[in-house]
């Protein structure tokens, strides 16, 4: 085991983390084969770690949060430069999985209303009648952060989302938006590749979805703003709906589904509701992970420390012996729209303690 960091003298923590789960790396039988924290520092890419080939160099830029003197990388979207197109420098059998959709969206298209009001809700561009598609992703290279179906790993990403050039994030439009997806490598006969988890932002709401057998729900959603300083512990899980759920693919694409498999588990179904909102700040999300495997899919979700939902079931189709690949940066409806992705941190590991000291995880 080594790890991957640009900076990692800044943070002691990680350091000291990583020594004392040294054991536990090699003793546990589902480790991941490697991690890696990246913290941008360097001001540069590292291509050691990411892939750039869906990545436009001209819409990645480097700064210093002024309030914490952290650097960060700006993934922008300009509303001009459209989808680059599949990464032709990886393995044939990953193309597979290119070819991904982004389904529908869980939010009215209300421009009519807002229009009215005097909002100016940006309409997602089409050529020949299909949607036009935007793209700025990067995605770890090496081939040890690609985790077998059935290990638990741990994501932390520490973000915010604003617009930039006069351009501010549109309230309304339902434009399609992925800030953040975890899929397979190989797809199963069928499937268009559709992220089984994936972080998403239409009409400016930072929600999470993930796919039951091409049945896509809502399971966390940005709402209000919730004081999370002072919200009550409750480790006590009961088994909550998810918010919403459509098919993502298929000819009943769009239309409310019911979830055979999922099982989602909460304090209440209000925590469902209380993501922190990246525009308005910075925002960690912290992901346990274990897709597939002879278990079944468990996925665990914090934001900003505080556990927030946990699915699980035999939810996503896939292939013995398949890999998990992530994708990171924006996925969209072409609108124009200027905005961009501030990244201070991207950590993952097969413990929490590596990516996410503040954290103390669920059992």
């Amino acid at each position: 085991m080594h790890l991957r960091s640009t900076r990692s003298n800044l943070y002691p923590r990680l350091a000291a983390a990583v020594a004392a789960a040294v054991g536990c790396f090699f003793a546990a039988a589902t480790a991941i084969a490697g991690e890696a924290l990246d913290t941008f520092a360097e001001g540069t890419v590292d291509t050691s770690l990411w892939r750039t080939c869906q990545a436009d160099p001209a819409l990645l830029s480097f700064g210093v949060d002024t309030a914490t003197g952290r650097p960060y990388l700006a993934m922008k979207i300009d509303g001009r430069h459209e989808d680059p197109g599949p990464c032709m420098s990886v393995a044939q059998g990953d193309l597979v999985a290119e070819a991904d959709t982004l389904g529908p969206s869980f939010f009215a298209n209300t421009s009519t209303m807002a229009a009215i009001a005097g909002f100016d809700c940006p309409k997602p561009e089409r050529r020949n009648g299909e949607p036009i598609i935007q793209r700025n992703e990067l995605r770890f290279a090496p081939a040890d952060l690609y985790p077998a179906i059935g290990q638990d790993t741990w994501y932390s990403l520490t973000f915010r989302l604003k617009g930039y050039g006069g351009d501010t994030i549109p309230a309304c439009g339902s434009a399609r938006w992925v800030i953040g997806q975890w899929k397979y490598q190989h797809m199963m006969p069928g499937f268009k590749g559709s992220p089984f988890l994936a972080q998403r932002f239409d009409n400016g709401v930072l929600h999470l979805t993930v796919e039951d057998d091409g049945c896509r729900c809502m399971f966390a959603k940005t709402g209000g703003d919730p004081d999370f300083s002072n919200a009550p512990e409750n480790t006590t899980l009961v088994p909550v709906p998810p918010l919403q759920c459509r098919y993502s693919e298929g000819d009943r694409i769009g239309q409310r589904c019911q979830p055979v498999h999922l099982k989602l588990k909460a304090a209440d179904l209000s925590t469902l509701a209380t993501l922190p909102d990246p525009k308005n700040g910075w925002v960690r999300m912290t992901y346990r992970i274990r897709a597939g495997g002879p278990q079944g899919a468990r996925i665990d979700v914090y934001a900003n420390d505080r556990f927030i939902v946990r699915a699980e079931g035999d939810i996503d189709p896939h292939i013995p012996g398949n890999r998990v690949k992530f994708k990171i940066g924006h996925y969209r409806d072409m609108i124009p729209v200027k905005a961009e992705m501030l990244l201070q941190e991207v950590c993952v590991s097969a413990t929490s303690r590596a990516c996410d000291h503040g954290l103390a995880p669920l059992p």
